[in-house]
């Protein structure tokens, strides 16, 4: 789309534009609906960004821009997978330890992780955007302990935010645990 910009500049405003974002979590709406909220909110994310960096007007259409960034999120290629993910997994199923993902994300996460060969490993996900709340929120943990009918002190909650992983699940009374890449 001929827009340059600096990487390490955009990576830090999309950061902090996303940190203070508010939660992408919606109420009781319905799925067609849901689906269009999401696009919106990202779209509104990602204009935000483009014009705190003053990048926003260089843009010929920004909506044929987003579209396909939007879908382009939608494969796999943007995202990684450390090596040390699946053997970690594959230990945890083996030990018959159910997993479930609680994410601060919209209704691609599933598909996404199915083309990522994740899902597999996963009894439940719980995405914020569906289940109306999002982390720190306590809701979204609670929903997550109530699907599998244990007390907060039988979890554990791994994650890579400190505000939203690490605080949201110790509130609850989940054990948790910071990865820090």
């Amino acid at each position: 789309h001929q827009v340059q910009v600096n990487d390490e500049q955009l990576n830090q405003v999309f950061y902090q534009t996303f940190k203070t974002a508010p939660p992408l979590a919606f109420g009781n709406v319905a799925l067609t609906e849901l689906t269009q909220k999401e696009f919106d909110w990202w779209k509104s994310l990602a204009q935000n960004v483009f014009a705190e960096i003053d990048q926003l007007s260089y843009f010929q259409d920004f909506n044929v821009y987003f579209d396909e960034l939007y879908r382009h999120f939608l494969t796999p290629d943007p995202w990684l997978v450390y090596p040390d993910v699946f053997p970690l997994l594959t230990a945890c199923q083996t030990a018959r330890i159910p997993l479930t993902v609680i994410s601060n994300f919209d209704s691609r996460l599933l598909k996404i992780l199915d083309q990522l060969s994740l899902n597999a490993y996963f009894d439940k996900i719980f995405v914020s955007s569906q289940c109306q709340t999002a982390k720190p929120d306590r809701q979204i943990f609670q929903q997550a302990l109530d699907s599998h009918k244990i007390p907060p002190d039988q979890a554990w909650h791994i994650g890579d935010s400190h505000r939203e992983d690490y605080l949201g699940a110790q509130a609850v009374g989940i054990q948790a645990f910071l990865i820090e890449r």
